[in-house]
């Protein structure tokens, strides 16, 4: 979903729920990820722009025979850039802000996603 209710503001998201049984055992399947809904938005003023962006993450509880049970979590994400002219793009992006701990998939190898982080991105197009 992306819309756009008035210039300068858009509202963007998806949401998926999968059940994934093997059609012959009646047994949970390897891959099959958490229910999560995406939700965002964001605002642009001329050459600025603002985004918050969140996610909320089921727990998986029903793992396949090579994945472990892991519990849900929520993330918001900020946003900030700019545009230097017409080539140049600085992002500045708070990520995990609530500096949650959490396991973002059912692998068992899998390690914890990275706490709160800020990231600075440049991007030049010619």
């Amino acid at each position: 979903m992306d819309l756009t209710p008035i210039s300068g503001w858009s509202i963007f998201g998806n949401a998926f729920a999968f059940n994934g049984k093997s059609a012959d055992t009646g047994s949970p399947l390897n891959d099959i990820p958490a229910g999560r809904i995406y939700l965002g938005t964001k605002f642009w003023i001329r050459l600025l722009f603002l985004e918050i962006s969140g996610v909320i993450q089921g727990r998986k509880k029903d793992p396949g025979p090579a994945e472990v049970a892991v519990g849900g979590y929520e993330r918001l994400d900020i946003k900030v850039g700019a545009m230097i002219g017409e080539s140049l793009r600085v992002t500045v992006l708070v990520s995990n802000l609530l500096n949650r701990i959490y396991i973002p998939r059912a692998d068992p190898l899998a390690v914890e996603a990275p706490g709160r982080s800020f990231i600075l991105g440049l991007r030049y197009g010619f």
